[in-house]
């Protein structure tokens, strides 16, 4: 690993089930911060970008999501966030136990937010107006 770190990371992003071992095993090894940075963000776009365009070519063969299916989407997205919710409200008294380190759990809930409303765009049929 440590004579291979860079091709390891650079490769990392193809390689199913190691994504989040491998960089934290860049970070055991002490590979610097710019470095892996800039290896990473590289692997990033190497990855994202054939894969959005491969589902940009091949969506446009569908021609529209039915309208049940949409629905059954948002009534499991409902009952999800609810079930959450009330088990997060149940455990804790969120108001009085608020502290400054639930700000850091509140970066990977708008991360997981922005998800839910990618999803949500991609599987509505698309309008010349809402685009």
């Amino acid at each position: 690993m440590s004579r291979n770190a860079n091709w390891v990371l650079l490769l990392s992003r193809y390689a199913f089930g190691f994504r989040i071992i491998i960089p934290a095993a860049c970070g055991a090894l002490g590979m610097p911060t710019l470095r892996f940075s800039i290896i990473n963000l590289i692997a990033g776009t190497i990855w994202a970008v054939p894969m959005a365009l491969l589902g940009f070519y091949l969506g446009h063969g569908s021609s529209g999501t039915p309208l049940y299916q949409i629905w059954a989407f948002g009534i499991l997205l409902t009952v999800g966030a609810s079930i959450l919710v009330l088990r997060h409200l149940r455990q804790t008294e969120w108001v009085e136990d608020l502290k400054t380190v639930d700000l850091h759990t509140l970066v990977p809930l708008l991360i997981g937010l922005m998800g839910a409303i990618n999803l949500t765009s991609a599987i509505l049929p698309r309008s010349r107006r809402r685009f």
